[in-house]
């Protein structure tokens, strides 16, 4: 059975090895033009060069996923990209689902042991954030490893530093929202503070 953490850090600058992985939601469409998608294609040319291909020849559909091996400063790492957009906008949760089930799988199969992910659906995807959080609890049960949830919206926490670590992995997206909401509490307070100041 696998488990689930939320951390904070950069999906690039992760512990690269043969038994790490990222992921990332991408269309079927062959193109990666904004968010982590974006980034993806930047660090990794060749492997969107085939993944545009595959999509072009109309080899991936909804709910797949292309695995490729590639190296991250100098050291391997695998690569999952998520089919979990038909389109340019908007993901759907089943996408997602098949998709991770996939991935799960395939990892399992490959002797990967810890999977980094971004928010998958919940950027671009257009998807609440509380939504995609609860496909991954459903199946990474199906995992033989950890996967590591990167938050990008939690600040004052070192890079892959566990925000929870409890045996109820539900509370995780609970405690980080809470945190989120407060930091930015705490921001419109400081901001107020400025103005009146000047």
């Amino acid at each position: 059975m696998g488990s689930m953490r939320l951390c904070r850090g950069d999906l690039f600058k992760v512990p690269a090895d043969e038994s790490v992985a990222i992921a990332h939601g991408c269309n079927i469409l062959g193109v990666m033009g904004g968010g982590i998608a974006l980034d993806i294609k930047r660090v990794f040319p060749s492997m969107y060069d085939e993944y545009h291909e595959l999509c072009k020849n109309k080899k991936l559909g909804p709910g797949d996923i292309f695995y490729s091996p590639q190296r991250l400063d100098g050291r391997p790492v695998s690569v999952y990209n998520l089919m979990t957009q038909s389109g340019l906008n908007g993901a759907d949760m089943q996408f997602i689902r098949t998709a991770f089930e996939r991935m799960f799988e395939d990892a399992n199969s490959k002797g990967i042991k810890t999977i980094y992910i971004p928010m998958i659906g919940a950027g671009l995807g257009g998807i609440s954030p509380s939504v995609c959080f609860n496909i991954y609890l459903e199946t990474v049960e199906m995992f033989n490893g950890r996967l590591n949830v990167i938050v990008q919206f939690m600040e004052n926490v070192r890079p892959h530093e566990i925000l929870d670590d409890s045996h109820d992995p539900r509370n995780m997206y609970k405690r980080a929202m809470e945190a989120a909401k407060k930091e930015a509490q705490q921001k419109a307070a400081e901001q107020i503070l400025g103005q009146e100041a000047k």
